[in-house]
């Protein structure tokens, strides 16, 4: 990479938005209640973006290598957060001494 910054237009975030209410109108024709979620979700993944872009600008900006460090591991610790959360343990059945793991 020269060092640019990727640049995302007008046109490129509406044809975004043209893949999303693709969805949300599929959803309405299929009554799968999925609208709002999908409008919740779209909301957040915005702001979130939004957001994150000013600080990993400003901490590309400083240039001190123990605050991207810090970044990377808060990221890091966040998705590893969301992930456990996501995941549902299992029960496995024992029977007896040598029981095998649970897959």
């Amino acid at each position: 990479m020269n060092g640019a910054a990727l640049q995302i237009g007008f046109s490129q975030l509406a044809l975004t938005m043209v893949f999303v209410l693709v969805i949300g109108v599929t959803s309405l024709i299929l009554k799968l209640k999925l609208e709002r979620d999908l409008a919740v979700g779209t909301l957040r993944t915005f702001a979130q973006l939004f957001l994150m872009g000013y600080v990993l600008k400003f901490v590309f900006a400083v240039s001190v290598h123990w605050l991207t460090l810090l970044v990377f591991l808060v990221m890091v610790a966040a998705a590893a957060q969301i992930i456990h959360g996501r995941v549902r343990k299992r029960e496995c059945p024992t029977s007896g001494r040598f029981s095998s793991p649970c897959w």
